[in-house]
């Protein structure tokens, strides 16, 4: 990699929690410390504060300045299956135990993760178990806060925007994907009007949003134990290294 990278920072951060359709993407970003000034002269701040030509911009230079990023897509049906902070808790652990098989003996010197309420006490411990010597920080917001998880929020927010791209060539536009936007639940109405089936995949279906609009397509949660590795792609599909 051509630098000393001594000394690393981890912003772990999620795009995509609240929508009714469409993955949740988390992403992990791994800086090395000198890295940081990059970052502010690149204006990196949290992705909700940026329009999608911005996030597409920053895309590429914060991958750049990185060591490596990694992400996990978790899916409508597993979000559907699964007790989602737990379910965030097991990803972002996985996605811990990948950076640390990749740095090696590289010391990671702190983590800095968005809080995920209730499970502050469990993450400790079992980032402890990867990174013993760590300074783990959780907090609200942390994505307006600390440009590490800044950075990781924008690469999550642009991915989950590139993969939604296809579904609105396929079926339309269904604006946002938030219960509360008109274009989101206009298309919602359509879409159920227009077939018996089930609806496509990319709709989480246990969002009370359905009830109303989509009655028969709804379906309450009955979270399932979480397995050991829940279905998906390796992840070594989606690290991003640094060129």
């Amino acid at each position: 990699m051509g630098k000393d990278i001594h000394g690393l920072i981890v912003g772990i951060d999620e795009a995509g929690r609240g929508p009714i359709i469409g993955d949740m993407i988390l992403v992990a970003a791994v800086f090395e410390n000198q890295a940081l000034e990059k970052l502010k002269e690149l204006r990196v701040k949290d992705s909700k504060e940026l329009n999608p030509h911005i996030r597409a911009q920053l895309f590429l230079p914060i991958i750049e300045n990185s060591v490596i990023i990694v992400s996990s897509h978790i899916t409508p049906e597993e979000i559907d299956s699964f007790n989602l902070n737990k379910l965030l808790l097991e990803r972002i652990i996985y996605l811990l135990k990948i950076i640390s098989l990749i740095i090696g003996g590289k010391k990671i010197t702190s983590i800095i993760i968005d809080e995920i309420k209730g499970w502050q006490k469990v993450l400790s411990g079992k980032i402890k178990e990867i990174a013993p010597n760590a300074k783990l920080i959780v907090e609200p917001r942390a994505d307006s806060k600390y440009i590490v998880v800044s950075a990781a929020s924008i690469v999550a927010k642009y991915i989950r925007d590139l993969n939604l791209k296809p579904a609105r060539r396929l079926l339309g536009d269904f604006g946002s994907g938030y219960p509360s936007d008109p274009k989101t639940r206009e298309w919602i109405v359509i879409e159920y009007k227009n077939k018996e089936s089930p609806p496509p995949r990319m709709v989480r279906r246990t969002w009370t949003t359905l009830s109303s609009l989509a009655p028969s397509w709804f379906i309450k949660k009955r979270a399932k134990p979480l397995r050991e590795k829940t279905a998906q792609k390796s992840i070594l599909d989606y690290i991003i290294p640094r060129q």
